[in-house]
């Protein structure tokens, strides 16, 4: 089974300045989308005028907002790497579709399969040692610990110890 990460590569990520207008030379801004604008200023992202100036562009929408500091990114920066994630996550999604409507994928055998590897993982999980040991700062009860590490709890929980 295939388990997908994200891995962003600031290296290849720097190239987009390539591509994406220099705000400091130019002159007719209506000619590119609101998240380009002020974005690139000489190869920086968010950075030197009039880029900096416009980095955490929110007066419009609240007067103060806590943590606007020259080493966080802006609005713009955030935006672009949400969009960047977000396509990543469509493909996968994509790619799930596709392998769930394939031919032969929901046969009685494939499903009998998964059913014993879930019945497998939740007994390795409830009936392994918990380590409680992260949860003995805040909760003293050993008892108490265990539920709250196995997740006892929860309403999926279908078999008990």
């Amino acid at each position: 089974m295939e388990f997908p990460s994200l891995y962003l590569d600031y290296e290849k990520l720097d190239r987009r300045k390539d591509v994406i207008p220099d705000s400091s030379t130019l002159f007719d801004f209506e000619s590119i989308p609101m998240p380009l604008r002020y974005y690139n200023c000489k190869g920086l992202l968010e950075s030197l005028e009039p880029c900096g100036d416009m980095k955490f562009d929110t007066e419009r929408f609240c007067h103060h907002i806590e943590g606007q500091v020259s080493w966080h990114p802006g609005w713009k920066e955030h935006l672009f790497l949400g969009r960047l994630i977000g396509l990543y996550l469509v493909n996968l999604l994509q790619k799930a579709v596709s392998a769930l409507t394939a031919p032969g994928f929901f046969s009685i055998s494939r499903l009998k399969e998964l059913e014993k590897e879930k019945i497998k993982d939740r007994s390795d999980v409830l009936y392994s040692e918990a380590d409680i040991s992260i949860f003995r700062e805040f909760v003293s009860d050993n008892k108490l610990a265990t539920i709250l590490f196995r997740g006892d709890c929860m309403p999926y929980r279908t078999f008990t110890k």
